[in-house]
């Protein structure tokens, strides 16, 4: 996991043309068994997940890019905004064409039970006189059950992703309000290599499963109107076997709800 943070490190330094030390605001949200921890400042985003004392992600970051150009990480934008109530946080950031609230939300279960849910709201604004070309990329990194060599992934649908740990607890991530364009599941570093190498990247729509160190990525290519507000939310549980089979039916369901209405004049 060292190596890991030391490479996105550089990464960050290098996309968003630092010259001198960033001045980041880390974050430490707390709830029942879980802590979750963010550094606003840098690539890093979230980069750490523990429940129960047991460390379960190692990096989960937002990049963008627009057009044609290459990806950047939100935090190369300038932070505008920052509250925290120890248990969500919310950043602010404004690109120069668009505005992006990102909001964490921490919700742990009661201690020694293995379950915990991550939420986080990415609200998008086009603040330019012009619609917008913008492409997303939400880059997940997760550790279940502290190992990342031990730990296999594949996408279930488009929007939900299924990761299992060496002793069978699950952390499954679902997107609401805007579909996914693209996926890829993928051995590390190859997905994070492919978002700073500075040419322009749509995901392979791999799906899994695959075995090993492992991280995947979601990809919306959007249009933002002038003025347009777009948003979409990331929901990760942890949840032991065999409740895991529960969450994994409520979120499929939850996904047919969303397509349902959204075909509904």
């Amino acid at each position: 996991m060292t190596q890991r943070i030391l490479l996105i490190a550089v990464v960050t330094c290098y996309c968003g043309g630092v010259t001198g030390p960033a001045v980041a605001e880390l974050v430490t949200l707390s709830s029942g068994n879980s802590v979750a921890r963010i550094d606003t400042g840098s690539a890093l985003g979230l980069y750490s997940w523990t429940v129960d004392g047991v460390e379960h992600l190692s990096a989960q970051q937002l990049w963008f890019r627009i057009g044609d150009n290459e990806e950047n990480p939100i935090s190369s934008a300038e932070p505008v905004g920052f509250t925290t109530n120890g248990q969500s946080a919310t950043v602010q950031f404004a690109q120069g064409l668009f505005d992006v609230d990102l909001n964490y939300a921490l919700v742990g279960g009661a201690l020694g039970s293995g379950q915990s849910q991550l939420a986080h709201i990415i609200t998008l604004t086009n603040v330019a006189d012009v619609p917008l070309d913008l492409h997303l990329f939400q880059y997940v990194d997760l550790d279940v059950d502290g190992e990342f060599d031990f730990n296999s992934v594949s996408f279930l649908s488009n929007d939900l992703a299924r990761q299992i740990g060496p002793s069978g607890s699950i952390a499954t991530v679902a997107v609401s309000d805007l579909l996914s364009s693209h996926r890829q599941v993928a051995f590390y570093p190859e997905l994070l290599d492919a978002l700073s190498d500075l040419s322009p990247t749509t995901l392979s729509d791999f799906t899994g499963p695959l075995a090993g160190d492992l991280t995947f990525a979601f990809q919306w290519d959007l249009t933002l109107g002038v003025g347009e507000v777009a948003s979409l939310t990331l929901n990760e549980n942890l949840i032991p076997e065999p409740a895991s089979l529960v969450c994994l039916a409520l979120c499929a369901a939850i996904l047919l709800q969303r397509r349902i209405r959204g075909c509904v004049p």
